[in-house]
This record gives structure tokens, sequence and C-alpha cells, in this order.
């Protein structure tokens, strides 16, 4: 990307170490006294690309942005410590010691407090570690432009739900957006064909495992890759990610072998490296509730938005200017059923699921917050979603998958008017989406539109729809009848008749004489089932989607 790394220096990655018997605890100070670093010169832990993005979004350089201090971290490495990682945004160090060092430690002039974070903790298993493939490391790169022509697409029907495909036909790709993406593992990433662009560009600008302390993210699990390829994937007709043009910061933040909160300091640290490289938009399918030590777990009175390590990193990382998505978890048919933790933080947005009925997915989680406030925000398909498996094309469902959905929407978004700030991007998608005028704790504000939110971004004055009616509905018939003020147009409209999977089983083209009398539609040759139909009004490109139930 054409910057400086030096800034790096601010940031503690170590070597793995192991101690017997050891625990990992977050031990926080009492000040930043000793930090070789100062609010005046803030090129020496921030790259130019993050200071360019804060002077942009006016958002000042502060205590709280710079590195722990360095005369605290020396003294305590005089003890039997081995340090994992540190944070500048809570002045704390995460140790793996044994007990009976922390003890000395404890009575440290500058120890604020300590506090057990794991134990007992499995190293994940890579299974096999794969070569790591690289970019060509060309400075101003050319990207070869791809213009999407068609929908034939294997996720095209996901895509079109919060309509990506008119984002990209207006030439919003993600270029010169950088998106983090924190998970558990991108295996198969760097062989996969899928993702040759990302190479081929210098698309993956920095890789970091939390985890198991290394650059190499390609291993352990697949979960990460699946969602990654929701927003980055590419193969001409065969899959078309929403945001295949931006740059990508991997990090694996989730040790798929053990369950504790350690795992928010890692998501802690890696918002605050996505933050010093400039990152927009992080997308985090990550949720925390339950670990493998009781006492760890959280309740559901918890999750205030103010309580959890987690959602208060998410809540500083969106403070930094960058736009947090996270999925809301998948626990709505479950005992618990509510949302997780970071997506109770009051300035991110959680992301539920809908299946391709718009309607909740079962699994997706309800709001509200412990506080009462709504989430989710927005939704999108979570349900059999596409996603990119090795050299396949398969599905997963779950709000792991929704989420980048959303996170490749508000980056492409945001690439389209740069003027913005990142709360601006959030209410804009917010208050046009399908369930904006009444919002709820099931699909929250709805699922986003992209055309609707560029439109009121821009103030473009549009008819509004005073009725839009399919009746009857469910119809026991051969006729269906369109009352419209607003939307239809003399001329022809076109009338799509879909299954839940998004594919078009019936296309029609019906003219329409008048505009007051209601539009008539012959289903007499369809047969009973639930379908999804589209009208399109080619003139202007207008469309409206509802569900039909011919009995």
């Amino acid at each position: 990307m054409g910057w400086s790394r030096h800034f790096l220096l601010g940031l503690v990655f170590v070597a793995n170490v192991s101690f017997a018997q050891s625990k990992i605890y977050n031990i926080t100070l009492k000040d930043k006294v000793g930090t070789l670093y100062n609010v005046n010169q803030p090129e020496n832990f921030l790259s130019p690309r993050a200071l360019e993005r804060k002077a942009r979004l006016n958002i000042p350089i502060l205590e709280q942005d710079l590195p722990v201090s360095d005369t605290y971290l020396n003294s305590l490495r005089t003890f039997d410590v081995n340090i994992l990682h540190t944070s500048k945004w809570m002045n704390s160090v995460l140790v793996e010691a044994e007990e009976a060092t922390l003890n000395q430690i404890e009575n440290e002039s500058y120890i604020k407090s300590i506090d057990l974070v794991a134990q007992n903790v499995t190293t994940p298993s890579s299974g096999r570690i794969s070569a790591t493939k690289f970019g060509s490391k060309k400075s101003g790169r050319k990207r070869n432009k791809r213009r999407i022509k068609s929908t034939i697409e294997s996720n095209a029907h996901q895509n079109r739900m919060i309509q990506v495909d008119k984002m990209h036909e207006m030439g919003y790709s993600g270029e010169g957006m950088l998106v983090a993406i924190f998970d558990s593992g991108f295996d198969e990433v760097n062989e996969s064909s899928f993702f040759d662009h990302l190479y081929e560009n210098d698309q993956i600008v920095f890789t970091r495992d939390f985890v198991g302390k290394s650059d190499n993210v390609y291993q352990y699990d697949t979960h990460g890759s699946n969602s990654f390829s929701v927003m980055s994937a590419y193969k001409e007709n065969e899959y078309v990610g929403v945001v295949y043009d931006a740059d990508f910061v991997l990090c694996v933040t989730e040790n798929v072998s053990t369950e504790f909160r350690v795992e928010e300091y890692y998501w802690l640290a890696a918002a605050e490296l996505a933050d010093s490289l400039g990152v927009d938009v992080i997308n985090s399918s990550l949720a925390y509730t339950t670990f493998d030590d009781p006492n760890m777990s959280y309740t559901y009175e918890d999750l205030d938005g103010q309580t959890t390590v987690v959602t208060n990193a998410a809540k500083i990382a969106s403070e930094k200017g960058m736009i947090v998505a996270t999925s809301v978890g998948n626990d709505g048919n479950k005992s618990w059923k509510y949302l997780n933790a970071p997506s109770d933080a009051d300035s991110v947005l959680a992301i539920g699921a809908v299946g391709m009925d718009l309607e909740r997915s079962g699994f997706s989680s309800f709001g509200p917050t412990a506080d009462g406030r709504i989430k989710p925000d927005l939704c999108a398909l979570g349900t059999n979603v596409k996603v990119v498996k090795g050299e396949l094309v398969g599905t997963s469902s779950g709000t792991s998958f929704s989420t980048p959905l959303i996170a490749g929407l508000a980056a492409g978004f945001w690439q389209a008017l740069p003027e913005l700030s990142s709360f601006e991007v959030m209410e804009l998608l917010r208050s046009t989406a399908s369930n904006s005028l009444n919002p709820d704790t099931v699909l929250g504000y709805g699922i986003p539109n992209f055309v609707d939110a560029y439109n009121k971004a821009l103030d473009v004055e549009e008819k509004t729809d005073e009725t839009f009616i399919v009746y009857p509905n469910p119809v026991d018939g051969s006729k269906i009848f369109v009352a419209s003020s607003g939307f239809l147009e003399i001329g022809k409209v076109t009338v799509n008749f879909a299954d839940f999977q998004g594919r078009i089983l019936r296309s029609i083209e019906q003219e329409v004489f008048s505009v007051t009398n209601d539009l008539e539609i012959d289903v007499s040759d369809m047969r009973q089932g639930y379908y999804l139909v589209e009208f399109v009004v080619p003139k202007t490109d207008k469309r409206k989607l509802v569900k039909l139930i011919l009995l």
C-alpha cells in the first residue's frame, strides 16, 4: 500500500514460549509514565493511512492511543513471565505466567489490577501449515477491472437482496477501502483460485495470528475462510464477493481448541492493530458469552453495552473511526436466545440473519440489550449463504455469513461516499433499511438497501409509494392484482417469480396501460407453493419484492 511499517514498533509481538502449568493473566497498569511515545508524534505508532483517516474524520490523538510504558514492560520482563500482547487502549499487558509469579508482581507500584483470563489453554492444531502465497509486491499496482455484466454467479441472490449488484454496476467494489477480518483461521485461502486476484494485486496487506503469535493465518480452521469469501472471492461467472477489490487485513483472534476470556483480549489487540493500519471496516463473525471456565461466563445482564472487555474494545474501535460489523449470534433457537458480546455495543452494527423468505433465520439471536436498546441493527441472508470452500462453492448458515455481507456493503457504500463519517454511514444504512419505520428486536432495522441509502445520502428526491399491495395473498384462484401509487408507470413491468433459493421459475412482461387501475396478473399456470415475486419497472429500474402464497 506504499506506507512504512515502522509504527509497528509500538506493538509487542513476541515468540511463543510455553510455561508448564501456566495461566494467562491481564495486567492493568496505573498510568503510562515512561512510554517512549507522545501524542505530538503519532507517526511513530500510527500509519500514514491511519493518520489521514483520523484527520479526515476529525478524530483526536489521545493519551489512550499511546503504547504502554516501556519502563513498566522492562520491569515485568525481570519476572518469569512471557509477555504475549499489550493494549494501549486499556493500558494493560497480557502475560503467561505461573500463579506464584503473579503473586510477586501484584505488589509492584505500577500495577492497578490482575485478572485471570485463561488456564490450561490448548494450542490450536494447525493440522497442516499451508505454504504462504505472496503477492508480487509491485508498487503502484494496476488492477484488472472487472465489470459485472450478468447475474448468473452462484451467490447473486445474496448480493441482490441488499443491492450489491447495483453497487457493482455503479462502479463500487471496495477499491481503496481497507477491511479487517477477525476470525479463527483462513486455511485454504492462499491456495484457492477464487482468491488469486488478492495475491496478484497485493490486496492482503497484513496478516497476524494473535493466538499462535505468528504471521501465518492460513491454518487452524476454514470458518474465517468461508466468511472472508463472502466479501473477497472472485471468479468470473461463478462467484462475486461484495468488495472483491478492497484491501484486507486477516487476523486470527479465536482459539478453536478452547474458549476463555483471553480471546476478548486477542480481539482487542487485533482492533488496535487495525486502527494503527488505518482500517476502515472490521468484520467480526465471533460472539462471546459462555466459556470453558463457568466463572468467566457472562449473564444476559452483562450485555448492557459497557461490561464485557470485547464490547468495550468494539466501542473504542468505533470511536477511532472504524465501522465494526459483528454477528449478533446463533442462539435464537436455544435457551439463551439473546445476543452475544460485542454486538451489545451501542456504536457497532450487530448483524442478524434472514432466509430467502426475508424472515428471521431460526438460529439468529434476539435483542434487546440488557439496557433495552434495539439489536440487531441490520440483517442479511444467513441461511444457506453461498461461500467458497476450497475450489468449490458450497453453502453455510449462520450470522457469521450474514455479517460479512453487511460489512462489505458498508465498505462499498463508504467508498461511494468517502466524505461521510463512519457513524453517518451506519445511520444511513439503518434509516433506509426495510424495517426502519418500525424497528424491533427480531430484525432490528431490517435488510439494508444500497440504492435507497445512496439516494438519501445525496438527498435525491424520490416518488414515495403511498401504496404497493399484491392481493389476494394467499391467493386461491387464477389471478393476482397489484394496487400501486407511485411505483408502476405506463409501459412495461417485468414480473419474476422465484423460489426461496433465488432461482427464477417464471418471468413475464406485463403492459401497464393505466397507473390508476390495479394491474392484473394471470397465475393460473403456477403450481401451489411459496414464491418471491419481484416487480421491475425497466424504464427506471425500480423494484419491489414480495412474498406470495399460492393455494
